[in-house]
């Protein structure tokens, strides 16, 4: 008789994949945070295969279609209220029923878009605070339209100046 039992063999086997469609909600941070905690997750183009939705809630308002084809679906939707990982990370762990202790957390990691993201968040409220203008760093199309969408949120201007690879933001006051 050969009694080799692997919990952990036996754990991944049994262990559902669920499959997440992603609403204005960053890809590679959602990404890296599966991997990082070896989840078994696949992101989903389509919310009919979806078992979930994670939705930034300032992008899925009241008449998104969004909400209505999740309802018809009846898919369950999770909102994040900002692309930081470790908000992400927090909704992504309530969607799924994780519980503390049942995976590694990645509490200190940020990858080039949050770092990006931050940088934005500063200048706006150095605007905010009364600085005509703030130069932001050389980003990718990617994360300068994500930062020119965090910039609109706060009712500011922004414009993209230079020329790639040096291309970057410029947070103006309206």
């Amino acid at each position: 008789m050969n009694f080799s039992f692997s919990r952990q063999d036996y754990v991944e086997k049994v262990k559902p994949l669920k499959k997440v469609y992603l609403y204005a909600v960053s890809r590679t941070i959602v990404e890296k945070i599966i991997e990082s905690l070896d989840l078994n997750v696949e992101i989903t183009r389509n919310i009919e295969d979806a078992d979930i939705v994670i939705a930034h809630k300032n992008f899925a308002k009241g008449g998104a279609k969004i909400l209505s084809s999740a309802q018809e679906y009846r898919v369950r939707v999770f909102y994040v209220k900002t692309n930081s990982m470790a908000h992400i990370q927090k909704v992504l762990k309530d969607a799924l029923d994780i519980q503390p202790g049942d995976v590694k957390t990645t509490q200190n990691y940020k990858d080039e878009t949050e770092i990006a993201l931050d940088e934005a968040k500063n200048a706006i409220k150095k605007v905010l605070e009364g600085a005509p203008e703030i130069e932001l760093s050389a980003q990718n199309t990617h994360i300068r339209k994500l930062q020119h969408e965090l910039v609109e949120q706060y009712n500011l201007k922004s414009i993209s100046i230079g020329n790639e690879p040096n291309r970057r933001l410029k947070v103006i006051r309206k």
